[in-house]
């Protein structure tokens, strides 16, 4: 009969679901965001901020220990062998992770206007926007046309309280162009 000590056991708890696939099954992981993934064999298994919850089971955990005997309903001594096993974890996979640094603060450079919206304006109401709504929004000054690598553009415009503009986003009109300006401070826009 196998069995596993008291090290082994702190050593499996210590290993984050993530971890444990990116090592071990690299080819269940799907990216869903910048810090979620879901598995190809449970899809509404997700990974997020070193914990797992899956949704169609009603269960969670913290560790790959957790995932494994709870999700995959193995022994727990097997379970921690998984783990522990013949794959190197890496070393990182029990230490905390420390918050970024925000990034510095960059300065809005709003793309220049055309004078005349009128590609914009044909772009929009192509898409089924109300002229009313798009004179209103170029009147506002949360809608306008620029150029961006000679191609035209539609530059969505977000205000904060004060009504400073804070965010705006690139659209093309004839292209598949999405793109934030430089300095948009997504966190700060309305």
């Amino acid at each position: 009969m196998s069995y596993v000590t008291e090290e082994q056991i702190r050593a499996a708890k210590g290993v984050d679901l993530l971890t444990y696939l990116q090592v071990n099954e690299p080819w269940e992981l799907k990216k869903t965001s910048a810090n979620e993934y879901r598995t190809d064999s449970h899809g509404s298994l997700v990974i997020s901020s070193g914990l797992w919850y899956w949704n169609r089971g009603k269960v969670g955990g913290r560790s790959a220990l957790d995932f494994l005997i709870k999700v995959r309903g193995i022994g727990f001594v097997k379970a921690v062998e998984m783990v522990i096993g013949n794959h190197t974890v890496p070393v990182f996979s029990a230490l905390p992770v420390e918050k970024a640094k925000p990034p510095p603060n960059k300065t809005l450079v709003m793309p220049t206007a055309t004078k005349f919206p009128a590609r914009v304006t044909a772009y929009l109401q192509e898409r089924g926007i109300h002229p009313d709504v798009i004179r209103r929004c170029l009147c506002d000054g949360s809608l306008y046309e620029s150029s961006y690598q000679d191609k035209a553009v539609c530059v969505f415009v977000g205000r904060d309280d004060k009504g400073t503009a804070k965010f705006a986003h690139m659209r093309g009109v004839d292209t598949d162009l999405k793109r934030d300006v430089y300095g948009s401070d997504i966190v700060e826009a309305i």
